[in-house]
């Protein structure tokens, strides 16, 4: 029982410690002309920012596209500026990076149809902080300059499932439970 109280404890004491994944819904709703993207996906929370998103799902106007989707951010250095793997988003929205694009091969070719991202500005490298989308099968293509931020337009929410550590609290006291009422008898 003992053995049970340590593992419990150093549980408790790690956990502010592990990754904070989960499951994210977000919605934007341009300005200029009402479209609506809205949509999901799973990622690692750290504090305002989220990162090593997947799974993915976007739909515009209620329409879900059925394609899988990849993201992507843009990155600039002294060379240029590259896009490149691992797209994040901010609660915020002010910090949002990222493509989602269902192109897996991109920036290598540019096989895409469907495509919703929001870049920040880059002063030096004359980018612009912008929201923009264009979905072939439903032709659509929209874009807006967002002056530095989304406004109230850009809309993030954490869904709150059962985390592991939850999960493995409650089975760590559950066999507790059952070990004591074991040596009772």
């Amino acid at each position: 029982m003992k053995s049970m109280t340590k593992i419990f404890a150093a549980l408790v004491a790690l956990s502010p410690f592990m990754a904070q994944a989960g499951l994210f819904e977000f919605s934007y709703t341009f300005n200029n002309n009402g479209d609506s993207v809205q949509g999901s996906f799973s990622g690692d929370q750290n504090g305002n920012l989220i990162e090593n998103l997947s799974d993915i799902i976007v739909s515009v106007n209620d329409v879900e596209l059925t394609a899988p989707l990849f993201d992507y951010r843009i990155e600039c250095e002294d060379t240029g500026c590259f896009w490149v793997s691992g797209g994040v988003v901010s609660f915020d929205g002010t910090l949002n990076n990222f493509v989602f694009m269902d192109d897996a091969t991109f920036p290598a070719t540019f096989d895409y149809t469907n495509y919703f991202l929001q870049v920040p500005e880059f002063v030096d490298e004359g980018i612009q902080a912008q929201t923009g989308m264009c979905f072939d099968n439903l032709s659509i293509c929209n874009s807006e300059i967002n002056d530095g931020n989304t406004g109230n337009s850009w809309q993030l929410t954490r869904v709150e499932v059962p985390e592991p550590m939850t999960l493995a609290l409650l089975g760590f006291g559950l066999a507790g439970f059952g070990m004591a009422k074991r040596k009772k008898f």
